[in-house]
């Protein structure tokens, strides 16, 4: 009677209609049946429910495995792409630290043989660092070869300058440090027939063009005394300047001296011209 009272509730009216026609003992049967089959129904759909959370959770599983093994083969991979680019750069980055100045040993390098763009770049390397090696050593030999003339140049100005000048009754002490190796002060004491020529002079600026303005100015007073001893020091210094400007000009030089030239006769007498420092 409960069953019945309970299918109408629910609106059942067809399983109600059944119930109204069947007998309490038929109906008593069938429920139980009834009831039996809708718990192995139960059973059937609760297992149904178990396997297929058991699938759904499976196939999670297999899905993060899957993305773990795609990663762990990207990154093996990248580091073996990585490697077979950053090797060939290693060996030139390695090769620059171990030999600075690009005295590189390019045979290492040989080894990349590789037709891409790292092939491309170390072949290109090799030619420039080895163009690059041959300049720097040229530069160096023509380094030497300008400073043993350099040297020269000094070693000829200093060996045409008095070291030990003598002017009778007077101390005198001289002392030249020109700003590079060759520089364009001058000073210089010329005995001639008995009179000591004082000279004090320098050319504008330092360097080879001075120095070699200033060979030309020792060498032109020396020539105008010995030819003619009892000239004075204005007429010397008219004689010389004629000479030396029209040497200046064909050297395209920019260049002028300052001087100052005594002639020391006996008795203390000086006569001199020009216009260095003031005396």
């Amino acid at each position: 009677m409960f069953a019945k009272e309970s299918t109408l509730d629910v609106n059942d009216v067809t399983s109600a209609a059944m119930m109204l026609q069947m007998g309490d003992d038929q109906f008593s049967l069938l429920y139980d049946d009834l009831n039996n089959l809708m718990m192995i129904q139960d059973r059937i759909s609760g297992e149904s429910r178990e396997a297929s959370h058991d699938r759904i959770w499976l196939f999670i599983i297999l899905v993060i495995l899957f993305v773990f093994i795609a990663l762990a083969l990207s990154m093996l991979a990248a580091i073996v792409i990585a490697s077979y680019i950053a090797n060939p750069v290693n060996s030139i980055i390695n090769g620059m630290r171990e030999n600075p100045g690009w005295d590189l040993d390019t045979e290492k390098l040989a080894g990349i043989t590789s037709s891409d763009e790292l092939g491309e770049f170390a072949r290109y390397f090799i030619e420039y660092s080895t163009e690059i090696k041959n300049t720097t050593q040229k530069l160096v030999e023509a380094r030497d070869e300008l400073w043993g003339e350099m040297k020269l140049a000094r070693k000829i100005q200093t060996i045409l300058l008095p070291v030990n000048p003598v002017v009778p009754g007077y101390e005198i002490t001289v002392q030249m440090t020109p700003a590079d190796q060759v520089g364009g002060d001058y000073y210089d004491v010329i005995d001639v027939s008995g009179v000591r020529w004082i000279v004090i002079g320098d050319v504008s600026g330092h360097g080879v063009p001075a120095g070699l303005v200033m060979m030309m100015l020792q060498t032109s007073i020396r020539t105008v005394l010995f030819n003619n001893p009892h000239t004075g020091p204005s007429k010397v210094l008219s004689d010389i300047n004629r000479v030396l400007t029209s040497n200046i000009q064909a050297l395209g030089e920019d260049k002028y001296i300052t001087i100052n030239i005594f002639a020391c006769f006996a008795g203390g007498r000086f006569v001199y011209s020009g216009l260095h420092e003031d005396i």
